[in-house]
């Protein structure tokens, strides 16, 4: 199941995604990249129909990680399989230009 993924995901960091995006030693590359495939994984349970309260309960404490989690709940659930890569696509891309923009 796709939420038990980012659940992995999540743990493998041993870091909250908000102290790596403020901790100037780690360099873009590295960071951009996890919060992108964090937010793919998560519009992926979106699209799969996870409950926002699956989402909140792996965002845990961490403001980034539910900040992500609540974006992917706004967007609406799609039919049909292309359509639901095209939006779980377009997030993902989405948190990734927007961690490169803001420098993280």
């Amino acid at each position: 199941m796709v939420i038990h993924r980012i659940i992995c995901i999540f743990a493998l960091t041993a870091w909250p995604l908000s102290a790596i995006a403020q901790d100037s030693s780690e360099s873009v590359p590295a960071v951009c990249p996890l919060i992108a495939q964090l937010a793919e994984s998560l519009m992926q349970s979106r699209q799969n129909g996870a409950s926002l309260q699956q989402g909140l309960n792996v965002s845990g404490d961490d403001p980034l990680m539910r900040e992500i989690v609540l974006s992917a709940w706004e967007e609406p659930r799609y039919n049909g399989p292309a359509l639901r890569q095209q939006v779980v696509n377009d997030f993902r891309d989405r948190w990734h230009l927007n961690c490169v923009r803001a420098g993280l």
